[in-house]
């Protein structure tokens, strides 16, 4: 074997040494793999949206999830953990005590945002989006 990898290029070499590490970190070494903690789809609040969402961890990181999101476009449409139950939350309510993940980076398609390190999902209900500027929740998700 080391007469075969002496007669190789330097570059092959590397390249098979670097294809053999992809290989095995890959295969589930030495990477955290993604754990779903919750997931579900949107409730029509003052708009519907279709497509779903999910909470994941890899490792000590967790993300909110959104995939094939379509709802109808908003000024400053925000994404929320509400400590109130997605049938509770409305506009007038919906930022109360909740905690604030991100602007929604378009109100189509797939999006991963991280949650804050530390956040406790035990706090809370339900994900929203909502309208900061009006006062409008879009939807929700129940937790």
């Amino acid at each position: 074997m080391f007469v075969i990898m002496k007669a190789l290029s330097k570059t092959t070499r590397q390249f098979t040494a670097f294809f053999v590490l992809t290989f095995f970190a890959i295969a589930g070494l030495g990477i955290a793999q993604a754990e779903e903690l919750n997931s579900g789809s949107w409730q029509k609040k003052s708009y519907s949206a279709a497509g779903s969402w999910k909470i994941e961890s890899e490792g000590e990181q967790k993300f909110l999830v959104i995939n094939n999101l379509k709802t109808k476009s908003g000024p400053n449409l925000t994404l929320f953990l509400s400590p109130l139950s997605a049938s509770k939350a409305k506009g007038s309510n919906a930022t109360q005590g909740s905690l604030k993940l991100s602007l929604l980076p378009s109100h189509r398609g797939s999006h991963k945002i991280a949650l804050p390190k530390g956040t406790n999902l035990s706090r809370y209900q339900s994900v929203l989006i909502h309208c900061e500027k009006f006062s409008k929740l879009w939807s929700a998700g129940q937790l």
